[in-house]
């Protein structure tokens, strides 16, 4: 584990419930294993016009699950669905920090611990919905997929790739009407209360929200200290 205190973290106080740590200086190369996902691997705005991206793509959150984070390790968990909706400026998405921001919506089945988690996408060329078409009245047949007008050639009809979507960060949440059932027991919750309940779909925040805060003033320094010291070793 990495202790660390809240004010180290840099966030966007009018952005996505998102925060970031530079950790390059507190991880142990000798005894830590990293990852890191490279810029060339952000599903920006532009990847998905270029490769017509929608919802009902398949995706993965790799995380770590509450009771079973590992012990000498990190056992990294995942969780897989499908994209719900896509982040839409005129229709921005309440996040649990209480700010409406545009977010991608994951039908991904979080559990706790995966908060914080990134969420990848990808396509396969076998399983591509682009490439499903009528197929007649017949409802049991309508839909099948059409190899046969795949482009292989064609650069803006990418048909294979994994990306990097976004962050999750947080749990959609449903508003519920409450009924207790006869005879009522005692409970806090009153009948024809609201609840709000989390359900299996996950708020992922943005690539283009996140990155920005790679520039923040901190960070740029932690980076330049690094560099500094490097070049003079």
């Amino acid at each position: 584990l990495i202790e660390t205190e809240p004010a180290e973290w840099v966030f966007d106080p009018s952005g996505s419930d998102v925060a970031v740590l530079d950790v390059t200086d507190l991880v142990d190369s000798s005894t830590d294993e990293t990852s890191w996902v490279p810029p060339i691997l952000l599903a920006d705005k532009a990847f998905l016009q270029k490769v017509n991206f929608g919802i009902g793509e398949d995706g993965i959150m790799l995380g770590l699950l509450t009771d079973q984070p590992g012990k000498n390790r990190n056992l990294v968990a995942c969780r897989s669905g499908n994209v719900t909706l896509l982040s839409s400026d005129e229709d921005p998405i309440k996040q649990p920090n209480n700010r409406v921001r545009p977010s991608h919506l994951f039908d991904i089945r979080s559990r706790p611990g995966f908060s914080g988690s990134p969420v990848f996408v990808y396509r396969t060329r076998d399983g591509n919905l682009r490439f499903a078409t009528a197929a007649g009245p017949d409802p049991l047949a309508r839909w099948h997929i059409t190899k046969t007008i795949r482009r292989d050639n064609d650069e803006d009809n990418i048909d294979s790739f994994v990306m990097l979507l976004g962050i999750h960060a947080g749990q959609y949440h449903d508003s519920v009407k409450v009924r207790k059932a006869e005879p009522a027991e005692a409970t806090a919750i009153s009948s024809g209360d609201d609840l709000y309940i989390p359900n299996s779909v996950a708020i992922v925040a943005p690539v283009w929200d996140i990155t920005p805060l790679f520039e923040h003033p901190r960070l740029v320094a932690q980076r330049k200290a690094r560099e500094k010291e490097d070049a003079e070793r």
